[in-house]
């Protein structure tokens, strides 16, 4: 049920319920759509997400929106080019942070701008039983009649195992392991991350630091991890001064984890880089247990994957973030995978980042 609820409210769903109803309602070229207003009601959904269903409608052809003008009809044929992905997954695992993670909406219709007249179908991992789900989903690929595309975000490196050895068009959002390097992937400049958040948390003066990660390790963790202590190194800050913990489990474990470290140190100012939203909230809530002041006793860097995130849950905080908007994130993956289908040709791209001070 759970995995039902998120498909019915992603971006794709509600682009083919609108088109569901432009052939229900035997509209056609030419004719008038439903106004943004208007087909937010329909679907029971805010105008901003109203708004991206139909940019990716107009991505895909379907919809032509003039400005000032309104919405019309524009090509229902969905005539595919040769060598064009029939369907192209997405790859997550199953929880409302993936959605905002680095398959946002605005990527996606990024991704259906170079594939317009693919079926983008969101795959959401379970929580137990991945390895059998993603062997099954690749066997059934193979004998769909049709190319079938994948785009794995945040998954697990038997996931990555999996779709590399299938021989399917992949393209991998994070660093994969060197044993994945022969597929195409993308992912944020680690290095530039570390010397932005070190450059920072030195400057505020911090005498201890701390680089809080969660999840499974992958290989722009070890890309991070070798750029921060190249830099307190350059910086000639004591190494017994540095901190790395690898936090599991829910906010209400990692947070006396993190109290724990600040309480065995107490009286130094921290700087502290974390990763995602839960950690951010484990550390926010671990100053408060330890009696400290943010800003004055500890300087928060959050780091993650998208400007919608960070602008969600960071505002308050120096965080580092991408240089691109999520559309043209999402567009540089989709010609990575393009080129991988049209000539078997793979690259990789480390998006540039940028430190973020919130106005005084």
């Amino acid at each position: 049920m759970a995995s039902q609820a998120l498909q019915e409210r992603t971006i794709t769903a509600l682009a083919d319920r609108i088109h569901t109803d432009i052939r229900d309602r035997r509209l056609d070229n030419g004719d008038r759509y439903l106004t943004l207003t208007e087909t937010a009601r329909m679907l029971h959904v805010s105008t901003s997400s109203a708004s991206r269903a139909l940019r990716l409608l107009h991505q895909r052809g379907v919809l032509d929106r003039k400005q000032r003008q309104g919405t019309f009809i524009a090509d229902l044929s969905g005539k595919r080019q040769q060598g064009e992905l029939q369907r192209l997954h997405l790859v997550t695992h199953k929880g409302s942070d993936n959605i905002e993670n680095m398959l946002v909406n605005e990527q996606v219709i990024g991704l259906q701008g170079v594939f317009p007249n693919s079926d983008i179908v969101f795959n959401f991992l379970p929580l137990t039983g991945i390895d059998e789900y993603i062997q099954q989903l690749v066997e059934v690929a193979h004998v769909t009649p049709g190319q079938d595309g994948f785009v794995a975000a945040s998954v697990s490196l038997s996931v990555v195992r999996t779709l590399v050895n299938s021989g399917l068009p992949t393209v991998i959002l994070g660093t994969p392991f060197a044993f994945a390097r022969g597929v195409p992937w993308i992912d944020r400049d680690h290095r530039q991350e570390a010397s932005l958040a070190v450059d920072y948390l030195a400057a505020w003066g911090a005498e201890k630091f701390v680089f809080l990660q969660g999840g499974d390790p992958r290989g722009g963790y070890y890309s991070f991890l070798d750029a921060m202590l190249q830099k307190l190194g350059e910086k000639d800050i004591n190494c017994a001064n540095v901190f790395v913990r690898q936090l599991m489990g829910d906010i209400d474990t990692k947070m006396p984890e993190i109290a724990t470290l600040l309480k065995k140190h107490s009286g130094s100012k921290w700087g502290i880089a974390t990763y995602g939203r839960s950690l951010l909230e484990a550390a926010i809530a671990a100053v408060k247990a330890c009696g400290l002041s943010l800003g004055e006793d500890v300087a928060l860097v959050p780091i993650s994957n998208l400007q919608a995130q960070m602008q969600s849950i960071s505002s308050a905080y120096p965080h580092v973030m991408f240089e691109d908007e999520p559309e043209q994130i999402g567009r540089r993956c989709g010609e990575l995978l393009k080129a991988y289908v049209a000539k078997g040709e793979y690259g990789y791209v480390e998006l540039p980042v940028k430190l973020v001070i919130p106005d005084e």
